[in-house]
């Protein structure tokens, strides 16, 4: 049985089509190479809210490894720490 993981692209210009997202694919590349059970990458807006609920939605789904990638610049939308640190165990 293989682990289940998932890749989430925090942010917003992704998740409005504005920008193409190239860390995520590449992170479920390697997850892949790796051995584990990697689906497509999800993507969700720079939102609190948001972040945290895709972290619910996954971990209900079973998933073991929920990699990130984006959302921690320093402008005010930045807020994946944030959302994160309190769902996470690091």
């Amino acid at each position: 049985m293989s682990i289940k993981a998932v890749v989430i692209t925090i942010s917003d210009r992704v998740f409005n089509e504005e920008y193409e997202d190239e860390s995520g694919p590449l992170a479920v590349a390697r997850l892949q190479e790796a051995g584990y059970d990697v689906g497509e990458v999800r993507v969700v807006p720079d939102s609190i809210d948001m972040i945290r609920s895709m972290i619910n939605e996954v971990v209900s789904d079973g998933v073991c490894i929920i990699v990130t990638t984006g959302g921690t610049g320093v402008g005010p939308r930045d807020v994946t720490p944030e959302a994160t640190l309190q769902k996470l165990k690091v």
